[in-house]
């Protein structure tokens, strides 16, 4: 990617004041929205990075930042006339267009989501990551060519909320190998209770979770509690929490299961509940099964050694929760996505 040059626009009081090009309307859930970014990256090829990719339904685009930098406190708002209830978010964060795109690029890893100037939450969008130490970089962590990281992510308010005017800041970003440009391939709000048909059963499973939990007959009452562990030898295995007390590295979890006051169903929501506030939840499609994938929930030995992230697999007839156990494939780093096969 090669910007010929780069234009800068700016916010004043946070209310656009950009340039024609980089302002657009769209149409989510029947309804028009107002939509514009604080800069573009221009190529010999008007639009190729335009705000415009973020909500064609094609995730080979990308809208990509033009200030000079790696595109911290770039800001998206998405404007209404009225005043609506919002859920939250769908995002392809990166250039989803194929893996190489993907690592060469900046890709956000903190975003601020803010309505009406209120800050609703500072979530951390997780990737699979290794430790680099090529030439081309500073020594660090960074998402690898792995069709996994091309994946959505969403992002569930921890209570709806009212308002005109969402606005997405960049906060922190993964250094692209190859350019020093932030990118962006789709962007879906969760508005009025609508969302894209593709992700409307795990949206609507996924924000049960909020009101479920005080619920005594819970659609989620009768869910076994089970694990997911990672074995070097044997890879992953599931196993319930009967059997969970031999290892160690587990106890911890599994006696909040135990010596909790709190059904099957009030311990789950509660552990989802709590993830809503500042993650952004994977979701893998494996198969016949949809994977969402939390961020790490408990860690044993010296912060990173195990690792326990909450899942929810959805099946056509079915919903699964799990704690997936993972032996630390990236030490040092931080807000991964497990490494080896989640499809469980």
């Amino acid at each position: 990617m090669i910007g010929l040059k780069k234009i800068q626009y700016f916010l004043f009081f946070s209310i656009c004041l950009f340039a024609e090009e980089v302002r657009t309307t769209v149409s989510i859930s029947g309804r028009e929205y107002s939509v514009c970014v604080s800069s573009e990256l221009q190529s010999k090829v008007p639009g190729t990075y335009s705000l415009k990719n973020l909500f064609d339904g094609n995730i080979s685009t990308a809208w990509v930042e033009g200030q000079s930098g790696i595109g911290v406190n770039e800001s998206i708002i998405i404007s209404s006339k009225e005043s609506e209830i919002f859920e939250g978010i769908v995002i392809f964060p990166g250039y989803t267009k194929n893996v190489t795109s993907f690592v060469n690029n900046c890709v956000p890893s903190k975003i601020e989501v803010s309505l009406d100037e209120m800050i609703i939450g500072n979530y951390t969008l997780n990737y699979r990551v290794s430790f680099s130490e090529d030439s081309e970089r500073e020594s660090g962590c960074y998402p690898i060519a792995d069709t996994i990281n091309l994946s959505p992510k969403i992002i569930i308010f921890k209570e709806p909320a009212k308002g005109k005017k969402l606005k997405l800041t960049i906060r922190d970003v993964y250094n692209g190998k190859k350019y020093p440009d932030m990118a962006i391939s789709e962007l879906m709000p969760i508005v009025n209770g609508s969302i894209d048909k593709r992700f409307q059963t795990i949206i609507e499973n996924t924000v049960a979770l909020r009101s479920d939990c005080a619920i005594k007959n819970s659609r989620f009452e009768d869910l076994n509690a089970k694990v997911i562990l990672w074995d070097p030898d044997k890879g992953w295995t599931v196993t319930d929490t009967g059997k969970i007390k031999t290892f160690a590295h587990n106890v911890t979890f599994y006696k909040r299961i135990e010596n909790s006051l709190l059904s099957n169903a009030q311990l789950w929501c509660k552990i989802f509940n709590d993830q809503f506030k500042n993650q952004a939840f994977s979701v893998v499609e494996s198969g016949k099964n949809t994977i969402v994938l939390g961020g790490v929930d408990y860690r044993n030995g010296d912060g990173e050694w195990i690792e326990l992230y909450p899942v929810i697999r959805m099946s056509a007839s079915e919903i699964n929760f799990y704690e997936l156990s993972h032996i630390d494939g990236a030490p040092g780093c931080h807000d991964v996505i497990p490494q080896g096969e989640i499809s469980k």
